[in-house]
């Protein structure tokens, strides 16, 4: 499953296609706390990737 973020601040215009192709090859491990940091000074940016919701483990 995909886990909802966004970021903590303004990212740069320029650079927002840069962080979505960064992005796409995070993987997290559940569980994820909603507003828990996931990628922290996403490209040296300065700026924080933060789940926008929780993500319990699932057991299959």
């Amino acid at each position: 499953p995909l886990l909802p973020v966004v970021s903590a601040d303004v990212l740069p215009k320029g650079k927002v296609a840069d962080c979505i192709r960064f992005l796409r090859q995070v993987e997290v491990e559940a569980p994820v706390q909603a507003g828990q940091v996931v990628v922290p000074d996403i490209l040296g940016l300065g700026v924080d990737i933060v789940a926008s919701r929780a993500m319990e483990k699932v057991v299959p």
